[in-house]
C-alpha cells in the first residue's frame, strides 16, 4: 500500500433533497452526504467561479442518479487534507445526443422552450454510438486549479472506469441501483460516453477516448464540448 497514494472515495446514488447550490458546507443539510458537498465545492470553485458557469445550473437532477468520485490530497502546508478533484458517472438512459452546434443553457437547447425529455427511444447514430445501445457517461471532470499538473484527473478517471469495469451490471434494468425495471431492456456492454470540453480533448484521448466525428460539436453554459467514446472489455460477471 502506497502510504501517499491520494485518497479517492465514491458516493454512490442518493437522496440529494434539500441541497443548496453555491452554500458553504455548514449551511448544508445533514442528510446530504458530505463526499456530494466536497464534489460540490470542487465543482463550483472549477465551474462556477473559474468557468463562469451560473451556481444554479451545476447542481442538476443526474446529481442524484450518479456515482461521484472525489480525489483528497494535503493542502499545501500539509495541516490538513482537501477534496482537489472530483467526476461523476451518469447510468443510461440519457437526453438524446446534443445537436450539432447547438446552444444549451441548463440543458435547454437555444430556442426550445424545454428541456430535452428523459428516457428518450432510439437517438440518432453517431459514429461509436448507434443510437440504442445503453452507455454510460462520465462528466464534471474537475480539478483545483492549484493541484492540476499532478494527476489528479486522471486518477479520478481511472478508478471511475476500474469501478466500471468490475461493476458492469450495477445500472442495469432491474438491479439495486435502478429504481425503474424495465424487463426484457438491454444491458450494459462496456461503452462509456464523455461529454468533453474542447481543452480537455487531448487528456480525455490519453485516457483511452476517441472522438465522436458523427457527433459533432455543441456549446454548453458557452462553453464549446465534443462527444467521445470509449468501450471497456468486461470483466466477467459473477
Amino acid at each position: 500500500m502506497d502510504l501517499d497514494a491520494p485518497l479517492v472515495v465514491l458516493l454512490e446514488p442518493c437522496k440529494l433533497e434539500g441541497f443548496r447550490p453555491g452554500a458553504p458546507p455548514h449551511r448544508q443539510p445533514a442528510s446530504v452526504p458530505k463526499t456530494f458537498v466536497d464534489a460540490m465545492q470542487v465543482r463550483q470553485r472549477v465551474f462556477v467561479k473559474e468557468q463562469n458557469v451560473p451556481v444554479e445550473n451545476e447542481f442538476d437532477a443526474d446529481d442524484s442518479r450518479s456515482c461521484h468520485w472525489v480525489v483528497y490530497a494535503k493542502s499545501n502546508d500539509g495541516q490538513e487534507t482537501l477534496p482537489v478533484g472530483t467526476i461523476r458517472l451518469v447510468p443510461f438512459p440519457h437526453d438524446p445526443h446534443p445537436q450539432v452546434d447547438g446552444s444549451y443553457w441548463n440543458g435547454v437547447l437555444e430556442g426550445s422552450q424545454t428541456a430535452v425529455g428523459k428516457h428518450p427511444g432510439a437517438d440518432r447514430s453517431t459514429s461509436f454510438h448507434d443510437g440504442k445501445e445503453p452507455y454510460v457517461k462520465l462528466g464534471r471532470l474537475a480539478v483545483l486549479e492549484e493541484f492540476r499538473g499532478e494527476g489528479f484527473a486522471g486518477i479520478l478517471v481511472r478508478t471511475a472506469l476500474r469501478w466500471m469495469k468490475a461493476n458492469p451490471s450495477y445500472f442495469d434494468p432491474g438491479s439495486s441501483a435502478q429504481a425503474v425495471t424495465s424487463v426484457g431492456a438491454p444491458g450494459w456492454n462496456g461503452l462509456v460516453c464523455a461529454h468533453a470540453q474542447q481543452q480537455a480533448v487531448g487528456a480525455w484521448t490519453k485516457w483511452g477516448f476517441h472522438v465522436d466525428e458523427e457527433m459533432g460539436n455543441w456549446w454548453e453554459e458557452g462553453i464549446l464540448h465534443v462527444g467521445m467514446f470509449q468501450r471497456l472489455q468486461e470483466e466477467a460477471r459473477g
